[in-house]
């Protein structure tokens, strides 16, 4: 598996595109700083921390390229990656797993069906409890600790 950056110089904020090289299927993504974004990218590539469509592309084919290259540099990044995702059919076709912020939300704070809400139990009152040392009474620690509770 290779991982190819091609980034022009000066490049600051924008959308992003990884192509490979076997189907041309992408992944499209924003980012504020193109570099340090790629440089996540290639060491997730490499240790297997990918999503699992790019993982299972990765696994079937071991000698696969993937090219990062800029898609475009803009200051709407939330509303163009949307835009670009639908164009590229990245979701269905190509490897985002995806479409909008608002999907993520959903799936990470959504309540989970197959475990029931948990009922709150009431609260006990607690008795006073008197410490008792049973056959303790012969240590000097148990001894200071009655008098010092009261026994």
């Amino acid at each position: 598996m290779r991982f190819i950056i091609d980034i022009p110089e000066g490049s600051r904020s924008g959308i992003y595109r990884i192509k490979n090289n076997k189907d041309g299927r992408v992944y499209i993504g924003r980012t504020k700083n193109f570099d340090v974004r790629a440089a996540q990218h290639k060491y997730n590539f490499e240790t297997g921390r990918c999503n699992w469509k790019i993982g299972l592309m990765i696994k079937q084919h071991p000698d696969i390229e993937f090219r990062f290259e800029v898609e475009e540099e803009t200051s709407d990044l939330k509303g163009r990656e949307e835009s670009l995702i639908a164009e590229y059919c990245a979701v269905e076709c190509g490897f985002n797993v995806l479409r909008t912020d608002e999907e993520f939300c959903r799936m990470k704070y959504r309540p989970r069906k197959d475990k029931p809400v948990k009922k709150e139990k009431p609260v006990k009152e607690k008795k006073e409890r008197k410490i008792t040392f049973g056959w303790l009474k012969s240590c000097k620690t148990a001894k200071k600790w009655a008098s010092k509770y009261g026994r």
